[in-house]
Order: structure tokens, then C-alpha cells, then sequence
């Protein structure tokens, strides 16, 4: 399982930068926009702000927090993360997922 979904993120995916702790690092995730039918707990915050969010799905290997300190870059946009979280299967990380917003320019 973990295969595919790195397999299919790799290569459908858009390409990412993702920002932290003095680092950059390249990926490729999906980031779409977020609607309030797609609500889990993850997303249980959703249009609190009356902020568009957007879904986010990367690599397992590009771990992302929701500190406050990591900035998710597509497109010449930049997002910061709401909130995050890993998905696992059999103790391990298949993919990451995220809540995210638009930052201002």
C-alpha cells in the first residue's frame, strides 16, 4: 500500500516546496480545495475562519507539522498548515495529509 501511494503522488502529484526549520525541501503532493463535505476530525475546524482551505497529500518521506513554523509553497502560493497528520498502515507512515490556508503576499 505504501508503494502505490508514493507511486501515485510521485506521479500525479504537483511539485512542492516545503519550508521549515531553516530547511527546503522538494516534493510532490496533491492540494486541492477543501469542502465541508469532506469533514473528519481532521477537519473538524473547517471554514472556522471563513478562510478557503485546501487538502493536502504528500510523501511519506516529507513529514510536514502544524507548529506554525513549516510553509507548504505550490504555484508561487504559499500555505501555512493548519492542522496535520500521518496516515499509517501496519506501524507505518503511507502518506501525509493536511489542512491548509492560504498566506497573504
Amino acid at each position: 500500500m505504501q508503494i502505490e501511494a508514493k507511486t501515485l503522488i510521485k506521479k500525479y502529484g504537483q511539485k512542492i516546496t516545503v519550508s521549515g526549520n531553516g530547511k527546503d525541501l522538494q516534493s510532490f503532493a496533491f492540494i486541492q480545495p477543501l469542502r465541508a463535505d469532506d469533514q473528519s476530525t481532521l477537519y473538524d475546524d473547517y471554514n472556522q475562519n471563513n478562510v478557503e482551505q485546501y487538502l493536502y497529500i504528500g510523501l511519506p518521506d516529507c513529514p510536514i507539522d502544524d507548529s506554525g513554523s513549516t510553509t507548504i509553497t505550490f504555484d508561487n502560493q504559499n500555505y501555512s498548515v493548519v492542522k496535520s497528520e500521518s496516515v499509517m498502515l501496519s506501524n507505518k507512515v503511507i502518506y501525509n495529509r493536511a489542512v491548509l490556508e492560504k498566506q497573504q503576499n
